[in-house]
């Protein structure tokens, strides 16, 4: 197989070697096709394979199987040569997206809420039930552009990136970048846990204090501590717990596996409650309420918060008041 031209500068230094087992994707044009994109892996990546490392880095491949089959095309290149998906992405490698390779993603026609915006960042709320993104008709990457400014900065994405992840069901704030440079040092924050989330989240059953939840997940560590506001009877629950949450490693479903394993499930999560703990739609009731970092330009402490929703309170209330009723009428039966 011809080997791919190289790029017109010495690309970074990394590990490009590959396994001689692994069968490269074959490109069925051999026409030099210009490069239109270049990432840069910061050093202190934790290696991971090449598509899902781009699924969640560039914004032109919102899911690993977008990335899979442009990888496979050879429409994506690591440090100027055509690579197998399966390839371990580390520190200093260089991807390249090539001219024919950015898909053309549909501009999703839905109205979120802004919070803050600049040339490099913003901060939007993410509506319940809508994925952040993947192979989906509906994903909140897909409605940026129709909510956002472009950036005018140099290194300005063509479509703006969330920097990470809000299960599906959960709402709140959610980080966007708006340029290259941003996307890698927000990433950075995220990936050495120096940005601080809070959240709230009404769960059932009776709690009280604060305290640390660390029980290991999937074999790893984790650790969330939380902090209970406010405890009240519930019609439908027995009791339930107003608290925030803040986690402080990144687990899948951490803060909802964690109130599990303590039997003390939030109300409304059909994966790791009982049917007994739904909530009136079966919505989850819990929101990303604050998150802290460091501007990705100026390096400035940016500190930002939401109320939870209006109908997290509403249902606590109708809830304390649904008992009181019903406790009204049996003594006077």
């Amino acid at each position: 197989m011809q080997a791919s031209q190289p790029p017109p500068h010495p690309p970074p230094t990394g590990d490009s070697t590959r396994p001689a087992s692994t069968q490269l994707p074959q490109e069925a044009d051999r026409t030099p096709r210009a490069i239109t994109t270049e990432h840069v892996v910061p050093e202190n990546t934790t290696p991971d394979r090449l598509d899902r490392y781009v699924a969640g880095t560039l914004p032109e491949y919102p899911s690993k199987k977008s990335a899979y089959k442009a990888i496979k095309r050879g429409d994506i290149h690591v440090n100027g040569a055509c690579v197998s998906p399966e390839l371990r992405v580390q520190g200093g490698q260089c991807i390249q997206l090539l001219a024919s390779a950015k898909p053309r993603q549909r501009v999703l026609q839905m109205s979120v809420t802004v919070v803050y915006e600049d040339d490099w960042l913003a901060v939007i709320v993410k509506p319940p039930d809508i994925p952040v993104s993947g192979n989906h008709r509906r994903t909140i990457t897909r409605a940026l552009p129709a909510n956002l400014t472009p950036s005018p900065q140099p290194d300005a994405m063509p479509w703006p990136h969330p920097v990470h992840r809000l299960d599906g069901p959960t709402t709140g704030l959610l980080v966007v970048a708006k340029t290259r440079s941003a996307a890698a040092n927000l990433g950075q924050q995220f990936e050495t846990r120096r940005v601080r989330k809070t959240y709230y989240a009404i769960a059932t059953g009776q709690m009280t204090g604060s305290g640390t939840i660390d029980d290991p997940l999937d074999g790893r560590t984790a650790e969330t501590t939380y902090s209970v506001l406010k405890t009240v009877r519930s019609a439908s629950h027995g009791w339930v717990s107003a608290l925030t949450l803040s986690p402080h490693t990144g687990r899948t479903h951490q803060l909802r596996r964690h109130l599990a394993l303590r039997n003390h499930p939030i109300v409304g999560d059909t994966q790791y409650g009982h049917a007994e703990h739904l909530s009136p739609g079966n919505r989850l009731l819990l929101c990303a309420t604050g998150v802290v970092i460091d501007h990705p330009n100026t390096q400035t402490e940016m500190a930002f918060s939401i109320p939870p929703p209006k109908k997290f309170s509403a249902w606590l209330h109708h809830e304390e008041g649904a008992r009181d009723d019903r406790a009204t009428t049996d003594s006077s039966s």
